[in-house]
């Protein structure tokens, strides 16, 4: 009887169910159109510059599809399981990652389009680069786990320590464990920093909840701003300890943070919630070409397949200025502020200085290639160029940046080494089942690493290499005028190849730790805080958890962590958390001392260096790749890979003459300075229709 009753009562049931989570909805919401909206040029205003989608459309495109319906493809029978056994340091009784189709549950989530098996070149938003699996790496898609989700309920409320109480406060874990020290590398300049940045911004862009949908307003929420109301669910604000040694001094009591968006927020409903990237997850050169065909056509100028520019009075190309300006950047309607193929473009000086440096490369190759083949239209040029320049990026990243943060020695055993396969082309390399879309633990944890290879000042060189001027990073976030100035760009240019980068420790620039987006008051915000609270917003399991995945014994003991960190440091982090379990992974990872030949320890070495390898062997149009549609001749490959990033700037500097061949490295014996005419040596003849 009791058992009839029950199933009568269970429809009532749900209807009560249903009701009290429309409610929920309900409430949220209000919270949400009642959150007050941060102001223009201020610190919050240029974060959320940082976090923002300005093109809507991108998202609703790919998520176009009704939420939580079934793939039109599946996993094939045959998929590996144990596709990541070959990995390096996993001993014989460790699991490693979790199963592939377990690390991007999300792809049901996003439309599957049609596929032209036989397409030249790459799309724009990343798709249909699996001909099997179309959704991976496309642009707004999520990011993918290595290891499930760690929230406290199992969805997305932020997890606690072990035994229940709330996690150490980051800013206070921020002042402790990670001070500000001026300690240059003594071998690496600020490329190697700069080129990293360009490689987080080709491959990931994570944008604030509330922003990027239709019915958002054009400002992020500000959440700092107390509401007797409560705060919306989107809301993470970073509390400020009363004796904070710098923001006491000016009464700032809290630091605003918003979550970051999930495709629950786009109508996919998953649990856990999962994260996107606005961006496609290749290394393509999206950054230039932007990641969806509004952006790439408004980018265009549909004449010899070049891109849009400004010339200035003297002759020297820019990006075109946004039509607003003062929405887009720290500045005035009339000022200076650029559209590039990325949100972020304006954002810190350096940045702008490597998207004015690959738009002009486009350009040039156009040029270049008009001359080769009169008779290819406008969109062949276009591709062709674009091609070019991806696998210009692809080439300096993986041959001359990728050894200097990973060892040459990591690499080789990841099967990444230069000069793979018959006669140095990678004949076998891709893998069609390996997917290639960002990390989460990489870009919210491991990557943010090289933070503290920040400086506080931005050094000019003439073109003898002796230092101008010395100007302080904090006063140019999203104020690109700079570079425009007369003689300005090639003094900026060879300040990323001069000026060496502070070295990879546990020391932040304070333009970062207490200035960062700081407009014109005299405190900002704090980048490492808001690393160290992003990983708790993404879920991201805690430090023992990846170790373990990385091959080490799992931690039971603090002093289990003396195989990879020093006393002091674990010293530390038995000072501010309860149990080892609780560390947070940027935290730990942070602590380690650095691998072999490397410039991070073994943990985030292990993560970074599986991001790499899924960005090159799950992408069908790697440079280097044979037997598809798209494959450079053998002759073509052999020419790219004789690009340097110091050939980038002897092309496309305004007047620069002289530079040394690295510019990751300082000027030495082996490294000295050369006339630019023996550094240029990549030849286009092997594009030369006959």
């Amino acid at each position: 009887m009791s058992v009839i009753l029950a199933l009568l009562l269970l429809p009532l049931g749900l209807v009560i169910l249903d009701v009290e989570a429309r409610g929920n909805r309900m409430n949220e919401a209000m919270k949400v159109r009642n959150c007050p909206r941060v102001k223009p040029h201020t610190t919050e205003y240029l974060h959320f510059l940082m976090q923002c989608c300005r093109s809507p459309a991108r998202l609703q495109d790919t998520y176009s599809r009704p939420a939580n319906t079934t793939l039109a493809v599946h996993y094939p029978s045959n998929f590996p399981v144990d596709f990541d056994a070959h990995r390096v340091g996993l001993s014989e009784e460790n699991t490693g990652f979790q199963p592939q189709q377990e690390q991007d549950v999300a792809d049901q989530c996003v439309r599957v389009p049609a596929c032209d098996r036989s397409a030249r070149y790459r799309s724009i938003n990343g798709s249909c680069n699996n001909l099997n699996f179309p959704m991976w790496g496309v642009a707004g898609s999520a990011l993918v786990r290595l290891l499930p989700a760690n929230y406290q309920d199992g969805v997305n409320k932020v997890r606690k320590a072990k035994g229940g109480k709330e996690l150490p406060n980051v800013r206070q874990l921020r002042t402790m464990l990670f001070p500000d020290k001026d300690v240059p590398d003594p071998v690496n300049v600020l490329n190697v920093m700069q080129w990293g940045q360009l490689v987080a911004h080709d491959t990931s862009h994570i944008v604030q909840q509330s922003s990027g949908l239709p019915s958002s307003k054009e400002t992020g929420l500000d959440c700092c701003v107390s509401r007797s109301q409560g705060l919306p669910n989107a809301c993470l604000p970073i509390q400020v300890p009363n004796n904070d040694p710098f923001y006491s001094q000016h009464k700032r009591m809290c630091l605003n943070f918003v979550r970051s968006l999930t495709t629950n927020d786009l109508g996919c409903k998953l649990s856990p919630h999962q994260q996107i990237a606005l961006v496609t997850h290749f290394v393509d050169a999206s950054l230039v070409y932007g990641s969806d065909e509004d952006t790439a056509r408004s980018l265009r100028t549909f004449t010899q397949g070049k891109l849009r520019v400004q010339v200035t009075s003297d002759d020297r190309e820019f990006p075109p200025n946004t039509t607003t300006p003062e929405r887009d950047c720290d500045g005035q309607r009339e000022g200076v502020c650029y559209l590039t193929g990325d949100d972020r473009g304006n954002q810190n000086t350096g940045m702008t200085l490597l998207q004015v440096l690959l738009l002009r490369e486009h350009n040039r190759l156009c040029d270049q290639l008009h001359h080769l083949n009169p008779h290819w239209t406008d969109q062949t040029l276009y591709e062709e160029a674009r091609r070019i320049v991806v696998a210009v990026v692809q080439k300096i990243t993986y041959n001359d940046y990728l050894p200097i943060i990973l060892g040459k020695e990591f690499i080789k055993q990841l099967g990444m080494a230069d000069g793979q396969g018959d006669e140095g082309m990678s004949l076998n390399d891709y893998d069609p089942f390996l997917n290639p879309s960002t990390i989460n633990a990489f870009t919210t944890a491991a990557y943010r690493s090289f933070h503290s290879m920040v400086p506080r000042e931005m050094v000019l060189f003439d073109d003898n290499q002796k230092p101008l001027k010395t100007l302080l990073v904090e006063d140019f976030f999203f104020r690109p005028n700079l570079i425009q100035e007369p003689e300005m760009f090639d003094n900026l240019l060879r300040g990323l190849a001069v000026q060496n980068v502070q070295s990879m420790d546990t020391f932040f620039s304070t333009s970062l730790t207490n200035l960062l987006f700081k407009s014109t008051k005299e405190f900002g915000t704090d980048l490492e805080s808001i690393d160290m609270q992003r990983g708790r917003d993404h879920g991201l399991p805690n430090y023992n958890d990846f170790r373990v995945a990385c091959g080490r014994p799992k931690a039971v003991r603090f002093k289990d962590l003396l195989d990879v960190m020093t006393e002091k440091a674990v010293s530390q982090l038995a000072a501010k958390y309860q149990r080892v379990g609780d560390v947070d992974l940027y935290v730990g990872g942070m602590l380690e001392t650095q691998a072999s030949e490397a410039l991070v320890g073994p943990t985030f070495q292990c993560i970074i260096g599986e991001q790499f390898r899924r960005w090159r062997n799950g992408d069908r149009f790697y440079f280097e790749f044979a037997n598809q549609p798209g494959s450079f001749t053998l002759e073509q490959v052999k020419e790219i890979r004789k690009i340097t990033l110091a050939e980038l700037f002897c092309l496309n500097g305004d007047k620069i003459s002289r530079m040394q061949p690295d510019v990751f490295q300082v000027v030495s014996n082996e490294n000295a300075v050369q006339s630019c005419k023996s550094i240029v040596k990549m030849n286009l003849t092997p594009w030369q229709e006959t």
